[in-house]
Protein backbone atom coordinates (compact mmCIF):
# COMPACT_ATOMS: atom_id res chain seq x y z
CA UNK A 1 0.00 0.00 0.00
CA UNK A 2 2.69 2.50 1.04
CA UNK A 3 4.59 3.23 -2.16
CA UNK A 4 1.46 2.78 -4.29
CA UNK A 5 -0.43 5.44 -2.36
CA UNK A 6 1.24 8.33 -4.16
CA UNK A 7 1.13 10.48 -1.04
CA UNK A 8 3.62 13.17 -0.21
CA UNK A 9 5.54 13.36 3.01
CA UNK A 10 2.97 15.42 4.94
CA UNK A 11 1.21 13.52 7.73
CA UNK A 12 -2.23 14.86 6.74
CA UNK A 13 -1.72 13.55 3.19
CA UNK A 14 -1.05 10.03 4.56
CA UNK A 15 -4.25 10.19 6.63
CA UNK A 16 -6.30 11.22 3.60
CA UNK A 17 -4.84 8.43 1.46
CA UNK A 18 -5.52 5.80 4.14
CA UNK A 19 -9.11 6.98 4.62
CA UNK A 20 -9.79 6.96 0.87
CA UNK A 21 -8.19 3.53 0.52
CA UNK A 22 -10.26 1.87 3.26
CA UNK A 23 -13.46 3.60 2.14
CA UNK A 24 -12.93 2.27 -1.40
CA UNK A 25 -12.02 -1.18 -0.12
CA UNK A 26 -15.16 -1.43 2.02
CA UNK A 27 -17.33 -0.29 -0.90
CA UNK A 28 -16.36 -3.51 -2.71
CA UNK A 29 -18.16 -5.53 0.00
CA UNK A 30 -15.74 -8.44 -0.56
CA UNK A 31 -13.04 -10.04 1.53
CA UNK A 32 -9.68 -8.62 0.57
CA UNK A 33 -6.00 -8.98 1.34
CA UNK A 34 -3.85 -5.86 1.58
CA UNK A 35 -0.11 -6.06 2.04
CA UNK A 36 1.73 -3.22 3.73
CA UNK A 37 5.17 -2.76 5.24
CA UNK A 38 6.50 -1.42 8.51
CA UNK A 39 8.83 1.49 9.09
CA UNK A 40 12.09 1.51 11.08
CA UNK A 41 10.12 1.97 14.32
CA UNK A 42 8.17 -1.25 13.65
CA UNK A 43 4.81 0.38 12.97
CA UNK A 44 2.81 0.45 9.74
CA UNK A 45 4.26 2.93 7.29
CA UNK A 46 2.27 6.13 6.79
CA UNK A 47 -0.84 6.96 8.76
CA UNK A 48 -2.10 5.48 12.03
CA UNK A 49 -5.35 4.89 10.10
CA UNK A 50 -3.67 1.96 8.34
CA UNK A 51 -3.82 0.16 11.70
CA UNK A 52 -7.06 1.62 13.00
CA UNK A 53 -9.18 0.95 9.92
CA UNK A 54 -7.93 -2.56 9.22
CA UNK A 55 -10.26 -5.23 10.57
CA UNK A 56 -7.63 -7.95 10.89
CA UNK A 57 -3.86 -7.53 10.96
CA UNK A 58 -1.24 -10.23 10.65
CA UNK A 59 2.50 -9.62 10.77
CA UNK A 60 4.85 -11.92 8.86
CA UNK A 61 8.44 -12.28 10.05
CA UNK A 62 11.29 -14.27 8.57
CA UNK A 63 14.11 -16.02 10.41
CA UNK A 64 16.99 -17.33 8.32
CA UNK A 65 20.68 -17.58 9.06
CA UNK A 66 23.02 -16.37 6.36
CA UNK A 67 23.90 -19.17 3.94
CA UNK A 68 21.21 -21.54 5.29
CA UNK A 69 18.76 -23.39 3.03
CA UNK A 70 15.99 -23.34 5.64
CA UNK A 71 13.85 -20.34 6.47
CA UNK A 72 11.24 -20.05 9.22
CA UNK A 73 8.27 -17.74 8.73
CA UNK A 74 6.19 -16.62 11.68
CA UNK A 75 2.68 -15.22 11.34
CA UNK A 76 1.56 -13.08 14.27
CA UNK A 77 -2.04 -11.96 14.66
CA UNK A 78 -1.83 -8.34 15.83
CA UNK A 79 -5.44 -7.10 15.53
CA UNK A 80 -8.90 -8.60 15.23
CA UNK A 81 -12.10 -6.57 15.31
CA UNK A 82 -14.65 -9.37 15.60
CA UNK A 83 -12.77 -12.36 17.02
CA UNK A 84 -10.07 -13.29 19.48
CA UNK A 85 -6.45 -13.07 18.40
CA UNK A 86 -5.17 -16.37 17.06
CA UNK A 87 -2.01 -18.05 18.32
CA UNK A 88 1.16 -17.42 16.31
CA UNK A 89 1.67 -19.75 13.34
CA UNK A 90 4.95 -20.94 11.89
CA UNK A 91 6.11 -22.52 8.67
CA UNK A 92 9.60 -23.76 7.82
CA UNK A 93 10.62 -23.77 4.17
CA UNK A 94 13.56 -25.92 3.11
CA UNK A 95 15.09 -25.06 -0.26
CA UNK A 96 16.93 -27.67 -2.37
CA UNK A 97 17.96 -27.60 -6.01
CA UNK A 98 14.87 -29.49 -7.11
CA UNK A 99 12.13 -28.43 -4.69
CA UNK A 100 10.92 -26.43 -1.74
CA UNK A 101 9.37 -28.37 1.13
CA UNK A 102 7.25 -26.93 3.91
CA UNK A 103 6.57 -28.12 7.42
CA UNK A 104 4.95 -26.58 10.49
CA UNK A 105 7.22 -25.03 13.11
CA UNK A 106 6.44 -23.51 16.50
CA UNK A 107 7.49 -19.84 16.44
CA UNK A 108 8.38 -20.06 20.16
CA UNK A 109 11.13 -22.55 19.23
CA UNK A 110 12.77 -20.18 16.73
CA UNK A 111 14.63 -17.46 18.69
CA UNK A 112 14.29 -14.78 15.99
CA UNK A 113 10.52 -15.40 15.87
CA UNK A 114 10.01 -15.89 19.62
CA UNK A 115 11.28 -12.35 20.19
CA UNK A 116 8.14 -11.09 18.40
CA UNK A 117 5.79 -12.93 20.74
CA UNK A 118 4.11 -11.39 23.75
CA UNK A 119 5.46 -12.04 27.22
CA UNK A 120 2.18 -13.77 28.10
CA UNK A 121 2.59 -16.31 25.30
CA UNK A 122 6.24 -16.94 26.23
CA UNK A 123 5.24 -17.35 29.87
CA UNK A 124 2.50 -19.87 29.02
CA UNK A 125 4.93 -21.92 26.90
CA UNK A 126 7.61 -21.88 29.60
CA UNK A 127 5.25 -22.98 32.37
CA UNK A 128 4.09 -26.00 30.32
CA UNK A 129 7.34 -27.58 31.55
CA UNK A 130 6.64 -27.00 35.25
CA UNK A 131 6.22 -24.40 37.99
CA UNK A 132 8.88 -21.72 38.55
CA UNK A 133 9.51 -18.69 40.72
CA UNK A 134 9.01 -15.18 39.33
CA UNK A 135 12.77 -14.55 39.38
CA UNK A 136 13.50 -17.80 37.51
CA UNK A 137 10.86 -16.98 34.90
CA UNK A 138 12.19 -13.45 34.46
CA UNK A 139 15.76 -14.70 34.02
CA UNK A 140 14.79 -17.43 31.54
CA UNK A 141 12.69 -15.06 29.44
CA UNK A 142 14.97 -12.05 29.73
CA UNK A 143 12.12 -10.01 31.20
CA UNK A 144 11.66 -7.78 34.22
CA UNK A 145 10.37 -9.56 37.33
CA UNK A 146 7.74 -6.84 37.80
CA UNK A 147 6.37 -7.47 34.28
CA UNK A 148 6.23 -11.21 34.91
CA UNK A 149 4.51 -10.72 38.27
CA UNK A 150 1.90 -8.41 36.70
CA UNK A 151 1.03 -10.95 33.99
CA UNK A 152 0.81 -13.78 36.52
CA UNK A 153 -1.56 -11.89 38.81
CA UNK A 154 -3.75 -10.59 35.96
CA UNK A 155 -3.95 -13.99 34.30
CA UNK A 156 -5.75 -15.86 37.08
CA UNK A 157 -7.57 -18.06 34.55
CA UNK A 158 -4.27 -19.06 32.93
CA UNK A 159 -1.70 -18.95 35.75
CA UNK A 160 -1.85 -20.19 39.33
CA UNK A 161 0.22 -19.87 42.50
CA UNK A 162 1.50 -23.39 43.27
CA UNK A 163 2.10 -24.61 46.83
CA UNK A 164 2.25 -22.71 50.09
CA UNK A 165 5.46 -20.73 49.60
CA UNK A 166 5.17 -16.94 49.79
CA UNK A 167 7.21 -14.04 48.44
CA UNK A 168 10.23 -14.64 46.22
CA UNK A 169 10.20 -18.41 46.78
CA UNK A 170 6.57 -18.77 45.57
CA UNK A 171 6.19 -20.88 42.44
CA UNK A 172 3.78 -20.29 39.61
CA UNK A 173 2.38 -22.71 37.06
CA UNK A 174 -0.46 -23.11 34.63
CA UNK A 175 -3.95 -23.08 36.11
CA UNK A 176 -5.98 -26.26 35.85
CA UNK A 177 -9.28 -25.60 34.15
CA UNK A 178 -12.37 -27.42 35.30
CA UNK A 179 -14.80 -28.59 32.68
CA UNK A 180 -18.45 -29.10 33.39
CA UNK A 181 -20.09 -32.26 32.08
CA UNK A 182 -23.82 -32.52 31.63
CA UNK A 183 -25.55 -35.89 31.73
Amino acid sequence: MGAASGSGSEESAWHAVALRYFRALRSLRKTSLSIHHINKEGTLFGSVYNFNYARNLWEAKKAQAEGENTMAIGLFHRKANSSALMKPLGIAANFTRSMISFQPVKPIEVPDLASSMSLTVKLRELLKHGALTVDAIAEMLGAKATSVRTILYRGSETFAHIGTEKGDSAKWGLAVTKSTHFS
